[in-house]
Formats: structure tokens, sequence, C-alpha cells
């Protein structure tokens, strides 16, 4: 009988016991699909959490400062990343900056339940409060980067791709110093490695929402390719 990839997914982490799934022992891939942007301005700051496994219970960035990333409680963190096999799950980063912010670049390495939509639930959003009050704000654009497929306690390797989203802020008079991303993520979605950058002007290094919009007509395409991969 035929078993797609996400049946695959319930059907093994159901059978193992929430408490083995998160033992730190077992072997982690560090991530290698996350980019090197350069958001073009004279000021900018960037965090890397190249391990989110349970390698890293406390969720210390691999480089930078100034930004924490933490997960709600439907979901833990074990040695496939962030995941949740019982609900949807929300992702939440903070970063702050020594000066006034204009760009946000939010990358986010993992691999999407394929039987749900990618990006999922209209997200991920970014919330800014300044002296004025707060604003929760869309990305203008997204796009899929590097891929590999990884063992994942399974009869067959899993996709993990690098995902990246930007925002322009320029338009705001007010200062920002920092901003808070929350990113909703559906349920057997699982959450290796992030990165935030923060610049002090706007140049677009993520594809135009043109470009946007074709990438969200090919997810169908992607899904129904990623499981003839697996």
């Amino acid at each position: 009988m035929h078993t797609t990839p996400t049946r695959r997914r319930r059907r093994l982490f159901t059978a193992i016991p929430a408490l083995a799934i998160m033992l730190t022992g077992l072997p982690a891939q560090a991530a290698v699909l996350l980019s090197n942007l350069d958001l073009g301005g004279t000021q900018q700051t960037t965090t890397v959490w190249g391990n989110l496994t349970g390698e890293n219970p406390t969720r210390t960035p691999s480089s930078g400062s100034g930004g924490t990333i933490n997960i709600s409680s439907s979901a833990f963190q074990g040695s496939f990343g962030f995941y949740s096999f019982t609900a949807d799950y929300t992702v939440t980063a903070t970063q702050t900056a020594s000066f006034d912010i204009a760009s946000v670049v939010w990358q986010i390495e993992g691999s999407p339940n394929p039987d749900l939509a990618w990006p999922y639930n209209g997200g991920p959003f970014i919330t800014v409060t300044t002296e004025s009050g707060s604003q929760v704000i869309a990305p203008i654009a997204f796009k899929s980067g590097n891929s590999e497929l990884r063992d994942n306690f399974g009869p067959d390797p899993i996709l993990y791709t690098a995902y990246a989203w930007q925002w322009n802020l320029s338009s705001i008079n007010e200062t920002i110093t920092s901003i808070t991303l929350s990113a909703p993520i559906g349920i057997h979605t699982s959450v290796t490695a992030s990165q935030i950058d923060v610049g002090n002007s706007f140049v677009q290094v993520i594809p135009e929402p043109s470009a946007l919009l074709l990438s969200f007509a090919a997810l169908p395409l992607i899904a129904r390719r990623r499981r003839q991969v697996l």
C-alpha cells in the first residue's frame, strides 16, 4: 500500500515515545542551507541559529547577538529541530539593533509538511512597536533557497529547504530599534535553523512581489515533486 510522506511521519513519530525523541544524544545535522546576505546599507546586524536541535536547548545563536527565538507550547525541540506531531505551532523571534531598522530578512531552514500550504497560514509577520503604537506587517517578498535531502529516523530521506522573507520598514517615519517576527508552522513541519538580518536602509535582496506570487503558485508542484523524490 502506498504511504505518503506525511503518513509515514505520523506513523513514525506516534510510534516513538516523545521522551525518546527528545534525547539529545541522537545525531543532528548542522545548518548548511542559510545564505549570507548583504542588505546594502551602512549598518547591518545578523543573528544566526545554526542549530535548533535538542543539542542546543537554550537556543544560543551560533553567531551574532541581540536576537532570541522561541516556540509555542504545542511544539518541542528534538534532534530534528522544532517539531510538533500533535498540533500546529508558532516560532517567534526577536531582534534588536543600535540603529533605525529599515530592512528585515528572516530565513528559516526546515521541512514543511507537504500536505499543507507553505508558507503556512498567511505568515510569517513582523510586529513593529514605536511611540505611536504597534503595527503588524506582512512581508513584501519570499523565496525558496538551497535544499538537501537528510535522513530523519525513517526509511526515506526528508527534503530540507532554506526559505527567506523580506520586509520594507523604510516608510515608517519613527525610529525602529527592535522587531518581533512570528511564523505559524503546520503540524509535522520541522525547523532546524534560522537567521535574522536587519539593516539601516532598504535594498531588495529577495525577489520582487511578482516572483513572490509565482513562488506561491508553484507550491503544489513542489509538494508533488517532493512526494516523488521521497
